[in-house]
């Protein structure tokens, strides 16, 4: 029993999950246009794998996204999308101002 719950772990299915879930991909295809509109055309996002840094092989990330930008002087990154079940009757434009973390300055110190 305890083998098969570690190799097969309970996936948290709930309605905010499943919302979350269900409204990436409109998620982000609003941040493409965003991207787009300001001045980043050509911007695209690509499905993801499990990527592992090359510097310390024990750390790694599966984002939702592998994003391309021609227009930058450093055209690949990654987008991890939230889309929180509380913010559900909000624009994304005044989701984008509240703080849901004390910093986001951590993203772009553990780049893998």
């Amino acid at each position: 029993m305890l083998i098969k719950q570690l190799l097969y772990p309970h996936q948290l299915t709930t309605h905010a999950v499943t919302w979350g879930i269900d409204h990436e991909t409109e998620a982000i295809q609003a941040y493409i246009e965003y991207q787009n509109n300001k001045g980043h055309k050509g911007l695209s996002v690509t499905a993801a794998g499990f990527y592992i840094n090359p510097k310390f092989s024990f750390l790694g990330a599966s984002p939702d996204g592998a994003v391309t930008d021609p227009s930058s002087e450093e055209p690949y990154g990654l987008v991890e999308i939230k889309c929180p079940y509380s913010h559900r009757d909000i624009t994304p434009e005044e989701a984008c101002v509240i703080r849901f973390y004390a910093t986001h300055t951590y993203i772009s110190e553990y780049t893998l």
